[in-house]
């Protein structure tokens, strides 16, 4: 594992075939190959190179969204959760989900709906708070929304109603570098977490530990050959830093074959009741390449009220589309509560 200090930089992630041709405007958020970040204690990889086409329907037309009898009663006027994504200079602004209490809901809404959710929460001269690192972290001003123009602000191939984005000005002291990856959100959220004192050395060999016992015993001796990241984070599930572990092989950030073998390992561990780092969360994959999904670490925030904060994933797969996977701290484990959805268009 690797040591590194704040977040500053980006490297390149495993390869994604392309979705479809999308405008300039979309690919904005696909274009960040080859910058990296490092995370509190150990650097963290992140996904720099989002397919061209920033999401659409399947082949068939199918879509992943819930029926739309479940859709999202806007009159309520529902807190929502949204992804900030992009350069610094032109970041945009993405739903996610909408905040019911101490629930995570899909935005499920048909054409019409979208374009009444783009006036309600898009429009210019809105604005929401920003969150990084499970705290505040300025503000995101919206400056144009989804069809404030002649113009949508992105097209999609084959799709006559895309999720609408919005392009945003973000405002504050420590809102983003060159590449922006955040939250924001409608709703007041966010926990200072206390957490004891952290080692580098310490937390390694814990990570090292805990993930030995969550992987078959013929990965072992494999995770020293692949690359790997590592980080500590103030979650609130006990008064010590959760650990988060990642390892992945050269197959997976080079290969070009979906029927290439690669491996891929993402684990979690928080301390149990004795003192010791336990995997409370594990990943694991050896497979063809075509067929595996992988994780990354977005953030941790407090989605839900209850004072844990929620681990925020990226899930994707070779040649496919992209998700946020959110995790909850439920009986000492770490689960998905939350999967948002993986296309862009409504139909």
């Amino acid at each position: 594992m690797q040591l590194g200090s704040s977040p500053s930089s980006r490297r390149p992630q495993p390869r994604r075939a392309s979705r479809g041709d999308a405008s300039s405007t979309s690919k904005l958020r696909l274009g960040l190959l080859g910058v990296a970040l490092v995370a509190s204690i150990v650097v963290v990889v992140l996904m720099g190179n989002r397919s061209s086409g920033a999401g659409q329907a399947d082949d068939a037309g199918s879509s992943d969204a819930p029926p739309l009898a479940d859709m999202l009663d806007l009159t309520q006027r529902p807190n929502i959760l949204f992804q900030v994504f992009g350069t610094r200079d032109q970041p945009r602004l993405l739903p996610v989900a909408a905040l019911s209490g101490a629930q995570l809901k899909p935005i499920v809404l048909d054409a019409d709906g979208w374009r009444r959710f783009d006036a309600m929460y898009m429009r210019k001269g809105k604005s929401y708070t920003l969150y990084r690192d499970g705290n505040t972290d300025g503000t995101a001003q919206i400056v144009r929304g989804m069809w404030d123009g002649n113009e949508p602000v992105y097209e999609l191939a084959n799709c006559k109603n895309p999720i609408p984005l919005a392009m945003v000005k973000l405002e504050g002291d420590r809102a983003g570098g060159f590449a922006v990856e955040m939250l924001a959100s409608s709703a007041q959220l966010g926990w200072q977490h206390a957490a004891q004192p952290a080692q580098s050395a310490n937390l390694a060999e814990s990570m090292r530990r805990a993930t030995a016992e969550a992987v078959d015993a013929a990965m072992n001796p494999v995770l020293d050959s692949l690359e790997s990241r590592a980080l500590a984070i103030p979650t609130g599930a006990g008064p010590a830093p959760t650990l988060v572990a990642w390892w992945i092989d050269s197959v997976a950030t080079s290969g070009s074959s979906p029927k290439a073998m690669t491996r891929h390992m993402f684990v979690i561990a928080d301390k149990d009741a004795t003192g010791t780092y336990r995997a409370t969360f594990a990943h694991k994959v050896f497979g063809p390449l075509g067929e595996t999904e992988f994780r990354r670490y977005l953030d941790h925030l407090d989605l839900t009220g209850d004072g844990v904060d929620e681990i925020i994933l990226e899930g994707w797969r070779f040649g496919g589309k992209t998700y946020l996977a959110i995790l909850g701290f439920k009986a000492g484990k770490w689960e998905e509560i939350f999967r948002s959805r993986s296309d862009w268009c409504v139909g």
